[in-house]
């Protein structure tokens, strides 16, 4: 029922992107509790030190991760392998960077003051063999901190 309201641009080429609303303008702006803030992490192995998801130890190291905006291309744009871009993203952020570095900071500040989980979420997406059972692996994970923090 909501593909009619979708967006589609640039379809058929490189770098195609949807918008397909899945609520309402008025359930959005409601108002929610927010319990996590996760960088998706699609290209770092999971080891002793590196877990599916981790929490970041301060406001600066999530600063840091976010801002570096690690991702690795998967064919979808024109870049591939490992690239940055501000916060992950090359739309907004990095053409208003000064007032996205002071509202990131002022939001990532409340985050650590409201007790949100700040984290990182290691999908393995962008490594060769794991396209499909890291992210089952990740989505699986979450569901367990999910389910724990219900308890």
């Amino acid at each position: 029922g909501h593909i009619d309201r979708s967006i589609i641009m640039g379809a058929g080429r490189v770098n195609a992107r949807i918008v397909m609303p899945v609520t309402t303008y008025e359930h959005v702006i409601r108002g929610h509790r927010l319990d996590y803030v996760f960088y998706l992490n699609n290209y770092e192995e999971i080891d002793d030190e590196h877990t599916v998801i981790e929490r970041m130890s301060s406001v600066e190291e999530a600063l840091r991760v976010f801002r570096e905006g690690t991702v690795m291309s998967k064919g979808t744009t024109t870049t591939s392998g490992l690239v940055h871009s501000y916060f992950a993203n090359i739309f907004g952020p990095p053409q208003y960077r000064q007032l996205h570095d002071n509202l990131a900071g002022k939001f990532f500040h409340l985050f650590e003051k409201n007790d949100v989980f700040v984290g990182q979420i290691r999908s393995r997406l962008g490594i060769p063999g794991w396209e499909r059972k890291g992210p089952e692996t990740a989505a699986r994970e979450l569901l367990k901190l999910l389910r724990k923090k219900k308890k």
